[in-house]
């Protein structure tokens, strides 16, 4: 009886042990939980529109440095956004990624996405790079900011204005 007891006492601190475990230690070292972002407001469409995170369960890690000091990020995981007008219409929106950014030590911010993104590009960017003020792209995306300009290095294979999805 005792021994049962103990493999018992054994088996439930296992158990507590490991089912205590969060998702981004499941996926192995170095991964960490996006923070949530919280609601914010954009100036697209001609109005403004309310993005709040319906699903966040995005994890990123640092996956090398170079000895310039460039440091490479991975994303992965999902991530869906519902955008909403003032008049009520509203979309939802999968840009789950993953992607894929860099940043250097001088200060330029490299984003490489594949899959389903949501963009969004202030009025000087937007002009500069041919996109709407708000977008879902999909397919390869790399675009580059570095003090104060923005380049568009790889198009995506498809962009949807968010515009004319709101309904």
């Amino acid at each position: 009886m005792r021994k049962t007891r103990a493999a018992l006492a054994i088996a439930a601190l296992a158990t507590a042990t490991l089912g205590t475990t969060t998702p981004a230690q499941a996926r192995g070292d170095g991964w960490e939980k996006v923070p949530d972002r919280g609601a914010f407001t954009v100036r697209a469409c001609g109005t403004a529109l309310r993005l709040t995170e319906v699903v966040n369960r995005e994890y990123q890690r640092t996956t090398t440095t170079d000895a310039d000091g460039t440091m490479h990020f991975q994303i992965t995981g999902a991530y869906k956004v519902r955008v909403t007008a003032k008049d009520g219409r509203s979309a939802l929106i999968n840009a789950s990624g993953p992607g894929f950014p860099t940043l250097t030590e001088a200060g330029v911010y490299t984003f490489d996405a594949r899959g389903l993104n949501i963009v969004y590009l202030n009025r000087m960017d937007r002009r500069a790079l041919g996109l709407p003020a708000l977008s879902v792209t999909s397919g390869p995306l790399t675009i580059r900011y570095k003090r104060g300009s923005v380049t568009l290095l790889r198009a995506p294979a498809h962009v949807r204005n968010v515009c004319d999805l709101l309904r």
